[in-house]
């Protein structure tokens, strides 16, 4: 988790980027639902198996191919960070179009550039040291909707401010 954070904090995206643990999912043609799974690259059937990262940045939530993080990473590491909160919680196992679950929830607050709040937040959940799901929050969403409250303790908690 140290590594997940510093990556973050020292906005050191080939750091962060080298932390993700991908996994395989057939791409579509055709994005529906949310998460929507994965779109085929050019040329590339229906149903092939493409190298994916479980992603979200307000409001939505998608398998993002990993050769096409670099924008999401980049504001993962916007700079201006510090860390929020650490929870630790089960896991769960990716199963159809659900998100895998990390044992970790890492949240990072970052300066806000929308002027909506003082902070907005990253949040990946992470596995092994391994981030397993990558996003950035709303303008001004409240970090508590970040991490569930149930069945989670605080490795850190989040400040009193």
């Amino acid at each position: 988790m140290d590594a997940v954070i510093s990556s973050i904090v020292e906005e050191d995206q080939a750091a962060l980027l080298a932390l993700i643990e991908s996994y395989e999912m057939e791409c579509v043609t055709e994005q529906v639902g949310i998460p929507a799974p994965p779109l085929c690259p050019e040329g590339v059937p229906e149903g092939s198996l493409v190298e994916v990262l479980p992603t979200w940045a307000c409001p939505e939530g998608r398998f993002t191919p990993v050769d096409e993080l670099e924008q999401l990473v980049a504001a993962a590491t916007a700079g201006d960070s510090r860390p929020y909160a650490v929870v630790k919680r089960s896991p769960a196992s990716p199963s159809g179009l659900e998100f895998p679950g990390g044992e970790h929830v890492v949240i990072v607050a970052q300066r806000s550039t929308t002027g909506v709040a003082e902070y907005d937040f990253v949040r990946a959940e992470v596995t092994g040291g391994r981030i397993v799901t990558l996003g950035v929050s709303c303008p001004g969403q409240d970090p508590s909707q970040l991490y569930s409250s149930e069945g989670t303790s605080f490795v850190l908690p989040p400040p009193n401010d």
